[in-house]
């Protein structure tokens, strides 16, 4: 079971397509004890692998409240238990990131693009504190947010935004599929170009999208991202409020299978896709299309790639 732990649906940006910075709630120490007593009960009762501290913003929570959560899950977490965090870098002090770091938290860092592009996605003058953050954790995975508002701009500056994911010292780079309230149309369009890019420039980054196709192809297990695995029903979420839902997108309900899914060509890979943005679109997965381009794409230039990344 994988537990995502939402101490905050507040952010301090203001993401384009994102409504998070409209919400005040988050854990604090008048209603800490309630979550704490939500947490003890899961995790004694679900004894997840991996805990992953998410939500919007987990560091604005205060350093008693991360201290108090961090001593729980310490307690009661099962020994192999896995624990991460995913942070926008921009409150990341020093003493809070020790905190995360003392209980064995690996912290990774989001990214937004260069400057002047971080600057338009987050609509804050923040771009000064991310590099602070990137400097004091030195992430080396991260995930790229990016609007589907700007997509034909971020896809045309793509070589700048590599080139900049790779000079902040970021080893692997998620491209996030669904960061607005449309869905990307240029998604695998995106993504190979960034692929081919990465190879052409010999950079030692990783996209794991593509990678855990390569192992998949090889024969290999790899764990994908829940969106691919269609594994709702093991992911769940802990909400400030001390409630467990299935995860922090409000999904409502889950399907299993989907008939018109084992006749496409990404099936192998693909299991159906993320349940709760097939819910917001009508029932209808929008990035099919996308998936079945990236799979032939891998598929097609297979050995080339796992000779590039030595999955030989």
């Amino acid at each position: 079971m994988f537990l995502l732990l939402c101490l905050s649906r507040k952010c301090n940006l203001n993401c384009i397509g994102c409504h998070a910075h409209k919400s005040d709630e988050l854990v604090h120490e008048n209603n800490l004890k309630f979550f704490k007593r939500a947490l003890i009960h899961t995790l004694q009762q679900y004894r997840p692998r991996e805990i992953c501290f998410h939500g919007a913003e987990t560091f604005v929570c205060s350093e008693t409240v991360l201290k108090e959560v961090l001593e729980i899950i310490n307690k009661y977490k099962i020994k192999e238990a896995k624990l991460s965090c995913m942070s926008n870098g921009t409150l990341v002090t020093e003493k809070k990131y020790n905190l995360m770091k003392q209980f064995g938290v690996c912290v990774n860092i989001s990214y937004r693009g260069p400057e002047d592009l971080y600057k338009k996605i987050t609509r804050t003058d923040t771009y000064a504190d991310w590099l602070e953050g990137i400097y004091l954790v030195k992430p080396k995975s991260t995930i790229f947010y990016y609007p589907t508002e700007l997509e034909d701009e971020i896809l045309n500056r793509y070589k700048e935004i590599v080139d900049d994911i790779v000079d902040k010292g970021f080893k692997s780079v998620r491209f996030s599929e669904y960061c607005s309230s449309t869905p990307n149309k240029r998604h695998s369009e995106f993504v190979i170009k960034c692929q081919k890019y990465i190879i052409k420039m010999g950079y030692d980054l990783q996209i794991p999208e593509i990678v855990d196709l390569l192992k998949r192809i090889q024969g290999l297990q790899p764990k994908m991202s829940c969106s691919w695995e269609h594994n709702c029903m093991q992911f769940f979420c802990l909400q400030p409020n001390g409630k467990m839902t299935f995860c922090n997108r409000n999904m409502k309900s889950y399907r299993a299978f989907y008939k018109e899914c084992y006749s496409c060509e990404a099936y192998p890979f693909c299991k159906g896709g993320c349940e709760a943005v097939r819910e917001k679109n009508g029932g209808i997965f929008p990035y099919c299309d996308d998936r079945r381009k990236i799979v032939r794409y891998v598929r097609e230039n297979y050995f080339d790639l796992a000779s590039y990344y030595d999955i030989m």
